[in-house]
Order: C-alpha cells, then sequence, then structure tokens
C-alpha cells in the first residue's frame, strides 16, 4: 500500500488550494471585464461634439475636436486670437484645444489679425495632413500642433470681424 491516510490528506489539501485559486482566478477575470464593461459603457454614454444640422454652424466652444465635424461648420463670437504665426492664419481659443484658423483669399488678405484681438467668424472644418504646414511660413512648434489636430478652420476673409 502505497500513500497512506497521511498522504491522501496532504493531496487533498492540494486539490482544495486548486479549487480556490481557480476560483479565485475566474473571479479576477469576472471583476476585469466588468471593469472594461463599465469603461465602454461610460465613454458611450459621453457627449461627443455636436454634430451640426445641414447648413448651421455649431458654436466654436462646444466643439471637442475638430476631426468629428469635418465638413462642417463651425462659428465663433468675440474668441481671443492666441497668437499670429503666419500671414493668412491664427490660433484662437476653441472648446477643447486651440484652434488653427487658415483665412482663405486669393492673395493677401485685407484683414490685419493680431494675438489678443477678439474675432467673430463662421468657417468651414477642413481635415489635413502633414503637407499642409509644409514651407517656411509656419514656425516647427506651431506645424507641429497644426498636423497633430488634424483639422482645421477655413474662413473666408471676408467674413472674419474684428471687435
Amino acid at each position: 500500500m502505497t500513500g497512506g491516510p497521511g498522504r491522501q490528506a496532504r493531496a487533498g489539501e492540494g486539490a482544495v488550494r486548486a479549487l480556490w485559486r481557480d476560483r479565485v482566478f475566474v473571479v479576477s477575470l469576472v471583476v476585469a471585464a466588468v471593469a472594461v464593461l463599465v469603461g465602454l459603457v461610460g465613454t458611450l454614454g459621453a457627449d461627443p461634439s455636436p454634430a451640426p444640422a445641414a447648413g448651421e454652424a455649431v458654436e466654436l466652444a462646444d466643439v471637442d475636436d475638430l476631426r468629428d465635424i469635418v465638413g462642417g461648420q463651425v462659428s465663433a463670437q468675440d474668441a481671443e486670437v492666441e497668437s499670429v504665426p503666419a500671414d493668412e492664419g491664427f490660433w484662437v481659443s476653441g472648446g477643447g484645444d486651440r484652434v488653427w484658423v487658415q483665412i482663405g483669399t486669393a492673395g493677401e488678405s485685407p484683414i490685419v489679425v493680431e494675438a489678443g484681438d477678439r474675432v467673430g467668424f463662421t468657417g468651414t472644418v477642413v481635415a489635413h495632413g502633414p503637407d499642409f504646414v509644409l514651407g517656411p511660413e509656419f514656425p516647427e512648434q506651431d506645424a507641429e500642433e497644426i498636423v497633430a489636430a488634424g483639422a482645421h478652420v477655413e474662413v473666408d476673409a471676408d467674413d472674419v470681424r474684428l471687435g
């Protein structure tokens, strides 16, 4: 006879430990899965940037990410110009981050925008790639930020109001 009662008791203890270990592992997996689901449900319920109705402009201050409304219209009233690093473009404060505003014109625009100015405009949100900032016009830091944004607002020079 091999084993005896002491050996059988130890074998039983090992089985009980294995069973508890397996249960703890399963419970840990269930807890992790629930945490992931709760996170997903939380992001599904979050308010994304408002989608503009056809022909309607969304207030720039209400937009978290311009990429969410590419092709749509945004408007700003009394937006503060943060900086003007290019002849035909400037930064304004948006809903989430700074927003690049590109003035659309054939040649030099008739308006002069300076840091600290207050501006109003309605423009179109346009997606862009890294090639948008090619050329000597953009300082490196601004170019990197513009590329990272992935979209900007294009405004006709006639539609920029200083005030």
